[in-house]
């Protein structure tokens, strides 16, 4: 976090008594540390920080993080920031999955420590997913308490919400796009602070699979000279990322083979100067993800799961890179015919005939 955002300590705000200055004029350095915030406190200070982020991420808390710091404090009491264990992590994520409903008319008014000692039917549980978003919410508080020096180290890191009766992969929301998203927290938990080496492709893995609904497998795979300014098929000027065969790189299926229109703001966050700099390096792929098992993205996939733990997002098979493609398809969804999304994520496509395209890469893409 920049200087702006750090909290500053100061005599005056500890209450303590300015002591008198030493006879010998010799610079005193104070070894006392500045007092724990009690856990209140240390959300005050949160809440206030979030307010004057940029309005492009977020000018407030979304409600979620209100009723998960309310069920944390209630549970654990208003103890020192410092103080809060790993133990009381558990006990919030095992709450939240047996948590009821706050629609349940019968449990309104009771607070955490009291619905903590009933049993709960499942038909009032709360979805495992708004169980894990907030306990996203309850690790996003703690993260930042550690990058403030309020805390050592977050006693919430790889905690995660057990997966409910389906296992089918869910999109992501919005919330959780912008914590993954996050250039603090790409670049503190992705290995990149720590100088590791074969970190430079994970943040635009992430920011493809979010602005294009690209496979991991395929942004991986992708090269420099896929990327186009200005699709020639387009009806005006349309950036396009290629996804074709190659060499010894084959697709998924024959749909896969497409054309995925880019978003204006994939050329705000500098994806021209990064492929031209590739390419001025004398690279041909787009991201330097290092190969595993015979496979580039079994290695980004192993370090995408690392940094969703990380964040509290990870849901086992539930909440995944692939997330990123539903989450997209959502999207588009009500902007799009079927039949233009499924030409984008690389499904079969049916004209207006009811005949199967089998050429999407010569298709136009002005409409999109």
């Amino acid at each position: 976090m920049s200087d702006s955002h750090s909290l500053t300590w100061t005599r005056a705000s500890t209450g303590q008594a300015t002591p008198t200055a030493p006879a010998v004029a010799t610079p005193a350095v104070s070894t006392q540390a500045p007092p724990s915030l009690t856990l209140h406190q240390a959300w005050a200070a949160y809440v206030a920080e979030q307010q004057h982020r940029k309005p492009s991420w977020r000018t407030q808390l979304p409600e979620k993080a209100t009723l998960a710091f309310k069920d944390l404090s209630q549970l654990i009491g208003d103890k020192p920031i410092t103080e809060v264990t790993r133990a009381d992590c558990n006990r919030f994520v095992r709450f939240q999955e047996n948590r009821p409903n706050g629609n349940v008319r019968k449990y309104r008014g009771v607070d955490a420590l009291a619905l903590e000692q009933q049993a709960i039917d499942d038909s009032d549980k709360q979805s495992s997913t708004n169980a894990s978003h907030k306990l996203v919410e309850m690790v996003r508080f703690l993260l930042w308490c550690e990058q403030e020096h309020l805390i050592a180290k977050t006693p919430a890191a790889n905690l995660a919400v057990a997966p409910g009766a389906t296992n089918d992969v869910m999109p992501w929301s919005d919330d959780e796009i912008r914590s993954l998203l996050d250039p603090v927290n790409m670049w503190t938990h992705s290995g990149l602070s720590d100088a590791r080496s074969n970190v430079g492709y994970f943040p635009w893995t992430l920011v493809l699979g979010a602005y294009t609904g690209a496979r991991l497998t395929e942004i991986v795979e992708v090269r420099v000279q896929d990327f186009l300014r200005r699709d020639t098929k387009s009806q005006g000027d349309v950036p396009v990322m290629i996804v074709d065969e190659y060499e010894d790189k084959s697709v998924k299926t024959k749909n896969a083979r497409r054309k995925i229109p880019l978003h204006p703001d994939l050329e705000a966050l500098g994806l021209w100067e990064y492929i031209e700099a590739r390419a001025a390096q004398g690279e041909t792929m787009l991201v330097d993800c290092p190969m595993k098992s015979g496979e580039r993205g079994k290695s980004a996939s192993q370090r995408f799961t690392r940094y969703t733990k990380r964040l509290g997002l990870h849901v086992e098979r539930v909440k995944v890179f692939h997330s990123f493609r539903h989450a997209f398809k959502t999207k588009l969804e009500g902007s799009l015919t079927k039949s233009d999304v499924d030409l984008v994520l690389g499904h079969a496509r049916e004209d207006s005939a009811g005949g199967t395209y089998t050429h999407p890469l010569d298709l136009p893409m002005h409409r999109h």
